[in-house]
């Protein structure tokens, strides 16, 4: 027979490894972060095909990083009931639905980075206890395996672009120091 114990009874532990198995444990959950999307676990009613602009048809299944377009929401209104931009729901490969808007989709730029929020926190997590220049080398080591030039590369693919524009406008070389400091 089950003896049984008063509501009030509190087991306490008698030392440090008791007291980490009579605890509740830890506990962590993903919060937003940095942004204000929608995120879903099961897609929303979106836009039927038949209402859904040409443009945004043709964004259907696009994938960019570890997301897909899966469907169209509609447009976004201001406050003031002006219409701002056509959203779309993308699908992360982790199962997560979020909403993205038509005119950022379709701008170049880190394509494989894209990715849900709380799969981003994810791989931040990863490497936050790492030093910088261990997050740049595994940064730079993603860059390479998709094709893209290394941060540094960027960088001074950009400084030389500036620098060109600046002989281009026939400027003195010795003012570039004080140019570059603007």
């Amino acid at each position: 027979m089950a003896r049984d114990f008063p509501d009030s009874y509190k087991p306490t532990p008698i030392d440090r490894v008791a007291g980490r198995v009579l605890s509740t444990g830890y506990h962590h959950e993903f919060k937003k972060s940095r942004n204000n999307r929608e995120v879903w676990d099961a897609p929303p009613e979106t836009v039927p095909t038949c209402y859904t602009p040409e443009p945004i048809k043709c964004l259907m299944g696009q994938r960019k990083g570890s997301l897909v377009v899966v469907g169209y929401l509609g447009r976004r209104r201001s406050q003031f009931g002006a219409k701002k931009g056509q959203i779309l729901l993308v699908r992360c490969d982790c199962g997560r639905y979020e909403e993205r808007v038509a005119r950022r989709w379709r701008k170049t730029g880190n394509e494989i980075f894209e990715m849900c929020q709380f799969c981003d926190q994810r791989e931040r997590l990863k490497v936050s206890h790492l030093p910088n220049a261990e997050r740049d080398r595994i940064e730079n080591l993603n860059r390479a395996r998709h094709g893209l030039p290394s941060k540094d590369d960027e960088m001074l693919e950009k400084l030389h672009t500036k620098l060109v524009n600046f002989y281009a406008r026939g400027r003195d070389p010795k003012q570039w120091k004080k140019h570059r400091r603007k």
